[in-house]
């Protein structure tokens, strides 16, 4: 494949600006202090809007390098198409070269997360995939795929990232694990490496590679398949690595892992393909005892690939049940959005821990991270359902009238409707300390409540985790 020359580079080629400054004389740490100054400033799309003045020292050779030989966008954002109930907004990011790609913004409640692309097209050649059916055209620089954080950076905030565009992340390992890094720099972009994930349909080497390499951040296996031949049917890669082999590149991966990280294994469900209720069972055997978090996905139809359609309702949840209620692996359901703008590789997840509770979760990236949602409280070894909520609020100590009742019925309110949170007495004295600041004490005292009123008399009350 040709690589691809650009002129002017991308200012976020990390090692290229580190190289051009060690050439010139010029230190690494004025090269950092503008990265940081772009990472806070998304909008600035040429040299003249760069506030110079905020380097101070930066020599003015260095200037001279960067106007001439580097860009801070070398891409532009071409279109940004949103959906009609605003859950994602598609963008085709025009290239230097005249190539397109696409980024995806995916609107979560107070959240967003973008879906990336790391090459022009892609080389995987899945049946089921529209990308699938371009080959692949070329590489993205490190600083392409960063500027597609930057494109979106410029429109909200952004608090994940997912390498589930455009392309096969690990065939452009360099470039992208380069980015990855830039990401999580907390001198960048400070992004949580639990909140990156890069997703591969199953590069053996390269996955134990990038365990070696970054094993902070999450990786998830686009597998699709229990069989090697079903697999291979769909998937004309995975004819070069088998199932064995996979999975051993999944447990080397663990191995460097922090303990409690899980991979992400995703799969999309394709109508008497692979959904049957078999299925569920050679998938739930090939998983047995690693940690993983399964993704369900239904099939988003396209004109590019009309031989199959998505899975039934019935059909999903039958194979859900069989993964978690019967064979007790952690599985999610992907609900669709954005394909009436072509742009479905967003997720809004259920957390499907326990049978006939469904409660939302912040995105699957965190579970598969270790950071799901905490667990309930649990009282004398039991969870808390809402009735024994009621009766712990009831036996909360009595409060003085006004402000006093309105801090307590927040507070009761918080342990009633919230028990997974985990208050701390911490906590309580910051809202103590406001309301005080009202001239108001918070807790009137009450017989047999040591420390009275005030912020000790609430510390003394305040509800303490089992293990303080």
């Amino acid at each position: 494949m040709r690589k691809r020359a650009l002129r002017p580079l991308p200012v976020w080629n990390i090692e290229s600006v580190l190289g051009a400054f060690t050439q010139i004389g010029v230190k690494a740490v004025h090269a950092h202090a503008l990265w940081n100054w772009l990472a806070r400033n998304p909008r600035a799309a040429r040299w003249d809007q760069v506030r110079w003045d905020e380097h101070v020292g930066l020599p003015a050779r260095a200037r001279e390098l960067l106007v001439a030989e580097y860009a801070l966008y070398t891409s532009s954002v071409e279109s940004a198409e949103t959906a009609s109930d605003g859950s994602t907004t598609k963008l085709v990011i025009r290239l230097q070269d005249g190539h397109a790609i696409e980024a995806v913004q995916i609107h979560h409640a107070g959240r967003l997360t973008l879906c990336i692309s790391s090459q022009i097209g892609c080389a995987m050649g899945c049946s089921f995939c529209a990308t699938g059916t371009m080959g692949i055209l070329g590489d993205l620089h490190a600083g392409e795929i960063l500027e597609q954080l930057q494109h979106a950076r410029a429109r909200a905030p952004v608090r994940n990232v997912v390498f589930m565009g455009m392309g096969e992340p690990l065939n452009n390992y360099a470039a992208v694990l380069e980015s990855v890094r830039v990401m999580v720099d907390n001198t960048k972009f400070q992004l949580s490496p639990t909140r990156v994930t890069v997703s591969t349909v199953g590069i053996v080497p390269r996955m134990v590679q990038f365990g070696a390499d970054e094993p902070r951040v999450n990786l998830a296996l686009s597998l699709h398949a229990p069989t090697q031949a079903t697999r291979e049917s769909i998937m004309p890669a995975a004819r070069a690595y088998p199932l064995p082999a996979l999975l051993g590149a999944v447990d080397a991966y663990l191995a460097r892992c922090r303990a409690g990280k899980a991979v992400m294994i995703e799969y999309i469900m394709l109508r008497d393909v692979n959904d049957a209720v078999a299925d569920a069972h050679a998938l739930a055997d090939l998983l047995a005892r690693r940690p993983v978090v399964i993704n369900l996905i239904p099939y988003n139809p396209t004109d590019a690939t009309p031989e199959y359609a998505r899975s039934t309702e019935e059909r999903t949840m039958a194979f859900l049940k069989v993964l978690y209620e019967e064979r007790g692996l952690r599985t999610f359901v992907r609900r669709t959005m954005g394909s009436e703008v072509a742009s479905a590789c967003g997720q809004l997840v259920k957390d499907t821990q326990r049978p006939g509770r469904e409660r939302a979760v912040r995105d699957i990236e965190d579970a598969a991270g270790g950071r799901a949602p905490r667990k309930p409280r649990r009282r004398g070894g039991a969870e808390q359902p809402a009735a024994a909520a009621a009766a712990t609020a009831a036996r909360e100590p009595t409060l003085a009238s006004g402000a006093h009742e309105r801090a307590a019925a927040l507070w009761l309110a918080l342990r009633s409707r919230i028990p997974a949170v985990r208050f701390e007495p911490v906590h309580c004295l910051a809202v103590a300390t406001l309301v005080c600041a009202l001239g108001a004490r918070v807790f009137a005292p009450r017989a047999g409540m040591s420390g009275g009123g005030g912020l000790a008399g609430l510390a003394s009350v305040w509800p303490r985790h089992p293990s303080a």
